[in-house]
């Protein structure tokens, strides 16, 4: 710039001056060495004389006091002062005599500063007139030409459809550009291909598709359809642009402009005149949205539900015969369960009356040998001939055939009690919530003192807080009967018994009772037959084979639970009890799976 090459020129100057200033200083050196003062001031004198330099003077000279500064100065300001050692040089070396100062004007001026510059301006304007050529010759070439044929690119593609690849090849800016103007080409073509085979698709699936479509614009106008929409209904393709309101008014259209974004609206259709025959549809109408999520339009999609409703109606015919077979078949059933209670009664009566006629038997007996005693003694008192011995025989003989009656009658009341177990009904027992660990605890004392003669062990383990709501009266009596059993018919008399009592809660709100003994178990014979009504291993000894029966009637009719025996031969026996907690809820339960069994294929 101006100004740079101003400072540059001062700069030049300055050392210009530098160079002088060290001249002088030689020069002056020889005479003040000599205090040779006249020459000195004809030195100083000659200086001032010099372009630039203003003034001139000596300072630190031994011996020329009389020296005073040269020339112009009074107005030294805006000069540059220069100060130069003064050196004289001899075989001794050198020495200092004085400092020589000047002050000199390294100002530049235009003009001077426009005769430098004006070489290298005319060279600058050549210079920017061949690049400006040479530029303009280079765009012609290498940016004109490719935009060119760009521009021919787009028209062909605007004016013809045709897509023309730019025939360009660079390194440069412009040349990446038509190498991805060119791929843009290439991709929309393939773009193109892919929609064009797409839309072919399209068209040939809704003209192929078996599931009648169409789509309804503005105030459900009919725009288009596939060719089953129009075969199922029955309509041309003349229909198109009709109002679907008009053509099928049995649609709750109202409902379907009402449609939010998203939902569906399903109706079926009955007794629809097609053909000359009634048909059947069922119809699925939902809006479908634009691109800014505004309501378009409708898609309708139909499905001919002739023959699902031909066997619907098949159906209810069949479950109206099958719920008649299936009255017939409860009728059937509780003429059948009251045949077979009948002929269970018959083997209860035949099993009460083996079980009653030993000991009632004894007893008339015993009553037969009672009354001819007495006969006997009446006849004596009368004859006068009773003796003593005769009379004590007779008390002893009383005594014993009173305690052989007594025994027998209790035997025989003991059979009516149990034959009466049987009947036991479930409203004569309470409801209530009661604590598990209390009751078993309470039935396995109460079982010690029962049969305190065989000093029995019953160990229980029952978790405390544990709560039943249910009949606690029937369980106490199912577990008496479980325990009594194990104790009677598990060990031998003269073998202590062992009896484990054992609770823990499953899964789904019911809990497990496990009664354990470790006697002489059963075999697989008896296992088979152990709940059967007066089956036992001691009849005739006080056994009726009513327990067990009782046992299992109780538990799940009663107490809606389940109850299983496991036992091997020598190994012990295990009864498994499974119990509801709410003895209500497991009722529910088993009301609603006897109502869906009573109606198939209902909801």
């Amino acid at each position: 710039s101006f100004l740079h090459r101003v400072e540059e020129r001062e700069q030049i100057n300055r050392q210009l001056a530098a160079q002088q200033a060290a001249g002088h200083a030689s020069l002056l050196s020889y005479p003040i060495w000599n205090l040779d003062e006249q020459t000195v001031r004809a030195i100083l004198a000659s200086l001032t004389e010099l372009p630039r330099v203003h003034c001139v003077d000596v300072e630190g000279v031994v011996g020329m006091g009389g020296l005073q500064a040269v020339g112009r100065c009074d107005a030294l300001s805006g000069l540059w002062a220069q100060s130069t050692p003064i050196v004289h040089i001899d075989h001794e070396g050198e020495h200092p005599v004085g400092v020589l100062r000047q002050w000199v004007d390294t100002s530049v001026g235009r003009s001077e500063v426009l005769r430098d510059l004006g070489p290298l301006l005319l060279q600058l304007v050549l210079l920017v007139i061949v690049l400006v050529l040479t530029s303009l010759w280079a765009f012609a070439r290498t940016v004109h030409r490719p935009l060119a044929q760009v521009a021919d690119s787009l028209r062909a593609f605007r004016e013809r459809g045709e897509r023309e690849a730019v025939k360009w090849t660079s390194q440069d800016e412009l040349g990446e550009f038509i190498r991805e103007y060119n791929a843009g080409l290439e991709r929309q073509e393939y773009a193109e291909r892919a929609l064009r085979a797409q839309l072919n698709f399209l068209t040939a699936l809704q003209q192929t598709m078996p599931i009648p479509f169409a789509y309804l614009g503005e105030n459900l106008r009919l725009c288009d359809a596939n060719p089953a929409f129009h075969h199922q209904l029955g309509i041309g393709r003349e229909a198109l642009g009709q109002s679907m309101a008009a053509l099928v008014p049995a649609v709750h259209w109202s409902d379907v402009l009402a449609l939010a974004p998203g939902a569906v609206h399903t109706q079926e259709l009955r007794g629809f005149a097609v053909r000359g025959s009634e048909h059947g549809f069922s119809l699925a109408c939902s809006p479908f949205l634009d691109a800014d999520g505004q309501v378009r339009g409708h898609v309708l999609v139909l499905q001919d539900i002739t023959e699902r409703l031909a066997n619907e109606a098949a159906l209810r015919a069949a479950v109206q015969r099958s719920e008649a077979t299936l009255a017939e078949l409860h009728r059937a059933q509780a003429s059948l369960l009251q045949s077979e209670k009948l002929a269970a009664l018959g083997g209860l009566v035949a099993g009460v009356a083996h079980e009653i006629n030993t000991p009632l038997g004894n007893s008339m007996t015993v009553a037969t040998r009672i009354a001819d005693l007495l006969e006997r003694l009446a006849a004596q008192f009368e004859s006068q001939q009773l003796k003593r011995s005769e009379l004590a025989q007779f008390i002893r003989d009383a005594r014993d055939g009173t305690e052989l009656l007594d025994h027998g009658l209790q035997a025989v009341g003991e059979q009516v009690r149990r034959f009466r177990q049987v009947a036991v009904s479930q409203g004569e027992l309470g409801r209530q919530r009661f604590e598990l660990a209390a009751l078993v605890h309470e039935v396995a004392r109460a079982q010690q003192r029962v049969h305190a003669k065989r000093a029995p062990r019953i160990d229980t383990d029952v978790p405390e807080g544990l709560f039943l709501d249910g009949l606690p009266g029937t369980l106490v009596r199912v577990l008496e009967q479980c325990i009594d059993n194990a104790i009677i018919h598990g060990f031998d008399t003269d073998h202590p018994a062992d009896v484990q009592v054992s609770v823990h809660a499953i899964e789904g709100e019911w809990v497990r009772i496990d009664i354990l003994d470790h006697g002489r178990g059963m075999p697989d014979e008896h296992l088979r037959r152990v709940f059967d009504p007066f089956f036992t291993t001691h009849l005739g000894q006080g056994g009726g084979g009513l327990g067990m029966s009782v046992v299992y009637r109780l538990v799940h009719d009663v107490l809606r639970g389940r109850i299983a025996l496991h036992s091997r031969l020598g190994e012990g026996t295990r009864v498994r009890i499974e119990l509801p907690l709410d003895i209500d809820a497991a009722e529910r339960d088993l009301n609603t799976a006897a109502l869906h069994v009573r109606q198939p294929g209902r909801g």
